[in-house]
């Protein structure tokens, strides 16, 4: 029987793909096996042919359908799959000079509506940190969307060029946020100067009855009274504090009620 050759043909721009060299002889072969109806070899078959098993076969037809680069059909018989179909999608081959000259294109589009734009000069040494980012981020489209989802950052294309030239770093929002919520829970907790230590304290304001509350109504005095309950856990210095603290806001009160009370005489003299 005689032995089957194949007439494999990889370009550079394909060896620059998201492919390792493996996955991109294996597309070959099935590009190879299509006869213009496309490939029904099974993965058995597949399998003895590449010296792989059926397992990675099955893996590297998975990786190749979620890329793009084949598309995979069945043909059914009472629910039973009878044939496999696959069939490799040609790709729009692009030159390396045509993807820089539109990442160039594209930033400039992206900035062009300022009063201050001034457009990316196409000069060699940025043509050459173009395809350096290009072969950093895999393809055109990984480029482009990162330019656009960093826009602000960037500001200008001044900004793109010093990000080219690796002058400027750009942190993603989203890794910056996440850096500031490690760093937020790393950070200990200040204590709090107001208080007599670290520890919650609780709470002393005195609470006034509903007679008081209308005594300060009419603007007759209060006596300021200690918390009970604040007493009776807190020592002498904490309820000196109190006392400051109730005369504090009794006499905020006062004058809070005071004042009321002259708008509303104030509004009664004006409507006679």
């Amino acid at each position: 029987m005689a032995q089957k050759t194949f007439n494999i043909k990889i370009s550079e721009d394909e060896l620059q793909s998201n492919l390792g060299l493996d996955e991109l002889l294996f597309l070959k072969i099935l590009e190879s096996l299509d006869k213009g109806q496309g490939c029904f070899a099974s993965n058995t078959f597949l399998a003895k042919l590449c010296k792989l098993t059926t397992a990675t076969v099955s893996r590297k037809i998975s990786r190749l359908k979620k890329y793009g680069y084949i598309s995979v059909s069945y043909d059914r018989k009472h629910l039973a799959i009878v044939r496999r179909t696959i069939k490799v999608i040609k790709k729009t081959e692009y030159s390396l000079d045509s993807e820089v000259n539109g990442v160039i294109n594209y930033v400039d589009q992206m900035f062009k509506h300022q009063s201050d734009f001034i457009p990316l000069e196409n000069k060699d040494n940025i043509r050459e940190n173009i395809a350096k980012k290009l072969k950093e981020f895999g393809s055109q489209q990984e480029l482009v969307n990162y330019l656009q989802k960093n826009k602000a950052e960037f500001a200008s294309t001044d900004g793109v060029n010093l990000w080219l030239k690796g002058e400027l770093d750009i942190t993603p929002k989203e890794h910056q946020a996440t850096t500031l919520q490690e760093t937020s829970q790393d950070k200990p907790q200040e204590s709090n100067p107001l208080l007599v230590d670290d520890s919650v304290q609780p709470d002393t304001t005195p609470k006034l009855t509903q007679e008081e509350r209308m005594k300060i109504f009419r603007g007759e005095d209060v006596e300021p009274k200690q918390n009970k309950e604040a007493s009776n856990t807190s020592e002498g210095p904490i309820n000196q504090e109190t006392s400051r603290s109730d005369n504090y806001l009794l006499n905020n009160a006062y004058s809070y009620f005071n004042d009321l009370l002259k708008e509303d005489q104030k509004s009664y003299d004006d409507n006679i």
